[in-house]
């Protein structure tokens, strides 16, 4: 599955980029501030389901989100098979300092989304899809 995310002159988007054990997909800036990929090893064989940018009053607070799911680490029988998860990138990510590091997300964060009904004790654990209410000030975005 593909993302593109076009923000200004700031092209952000997911490529299966080869390498030798096989495709590995990957989130990617194309244009603007220099091309990023992040790590192989990030995450595991990763379903991208919306990404979205976010602008502080700094820009250099300015991030990236984008959620996804992913097999799960955890492979014991009672695990569910699938992570639902959200990722942030600092949008001024020069990348690494080393040859190898210099054209991956060095700010690389992700996090587990966890839905559940207080009521019913239900899990929606399964990311479907994603919409953003963008506000002027940041901190009154919304995420559905």
């Amino acid at each position: 599955n593909t993302l593109v995310v076009v923000d200004g002159h700031d092209i952000y988007s997911t490529i299966k980029k080869s390498q030798q054990n096989g495709k590995i997909p990957r989130f990617r800036r194309v244009r603007g501030g220099g091309e990023l990929y992040t790590s192989d090893t990030v995450m595991q064989n990763p379903q991208f389901v919306k990404a979205t940018t976010l602008r502080h009053e700094e820009p250099h607070q300015d991030k990236i989100y984008y959620f996804f799911r992913e097999d799960n680490p955890d492979k014991s029988p009672e695990a569910p098979r699938n992570i639902s998860r959200v990722a942030q990138l600092c949008k001024e990510d020069k990348g690494g300092t080393s040859s190898l590091s210099a054209s991956k997300w060095t700010t690389f964060l992700k996090a587990t989304l966890i839905c559940v009904d207080p009521v019913t004790k239900g899990n929606f654990n399964w990311l479907q899809d994603v919409f953003f209410i963008h506000a002027r000030n940041w901190r009154h975005s919304k995420v559905y």
